[in-house]
């Protein structure tokens, strides 16, 4: 493994291999745990043909996803699920203007969450229409226990589960909230496995170690993270 002290423009062919099997991740959520994962910054195609391997050391200017908003048609009724059934924790909100922010870890982060109270074009405000087309929202939990219970809690409040299944980097549970949302609740295993990859799992009839296991197996049969596959900054 190379050892990197300090941040250098160009890198060859042979250094990038020698980091990391021929490509760089940038580190992020999945790859936090993977060994070998170089410094807080990008290694990216910056020209010259495939076949020179020429790669340009450069640091991220974004630094991470802030918070999601979702515009509401039932203010209230989101409210209560992602604080009682999601267990978010208010941080602020202004009731008569129909906002609420929302956060995990209301100690490091204001929120992570910002639901408002759609609003007709007759509102002195102007329009604020519902939120559509929402692709997926993702919340993170502590361990695969937090997960087990968010899968009982969300039986017991007859919310829709659309899905369990484990990526091998996590274990997640997708569901659609109060106003068809879809969200998710996952469980970072640690794993290295190649993504996008999917396999059903069973609350039901798994348990925790089960479902664990049967993640970590497919390191061996489905193989580690690729990295990109087209340079990066190629639109067409």
């Amino acid at each position: 493994m190379l050892s990197i002290t300090a941040p250098r423009y160009l890198w060859t062919a042979a250094e990038v291999t020698a980091i990391n099997g021929a490509f760089v991740f940038p580190p992020g959520a999945c790859y936090d745990r993977a060994s070998g994962t170089p410094p807080s910054c990008y290694c990216v195609y910056c020209g010259g043909s495939l076949h020179e391997n020429i790669w340009e050391w450069s640091r991220a200017m974004i630094k991470g996803l802030g918070h999601v908003g979702i515009i509401c048609d039932d203010f209230m009724k989101m409210r209560d699920f992602y604080t009682r059934v999601i267990g978010l924790t208010i941080t602020d909100e202004d009731p008569e203007r129909g906002s609420c922010f929302l956060s995990a870890d209301p100690e490091h982060e204001h929120h992570e969450l910002n639901l408002g109270q759609s609003r007709g074009p007759d509102h002195p405000d102007g329009a604020r229409p519902k939120t559509q087309g929402l692709g997926q929202m993702s919340f993170i939990v502590p361990g695969m226990e937090d997960l087990r219970a968010l899968y009982g809690r969300f039986q017991a409040e007859g919310t829709r589960i659309l899905r369990t299944v484990t990526h091998g980097i996590s274990v997640s549970i997708y569901y659609l909230d109060p106003e068809d949302n879809v969200g998710e609740v996952y469980y970072k295993t640690g794993y290295n496995i190649r993504q996008g990859f999917s396999r059903p799992i069973d609350f039901e009839k798994q348990s925790d170690e089960e479902i664990l296991a049967f993640s970590k197996s497919f390191e061996a049969t489905v193989g580690p993270f690729q990295g990109a596959k087209l340079p990066v900054g190629q639109a067409h």
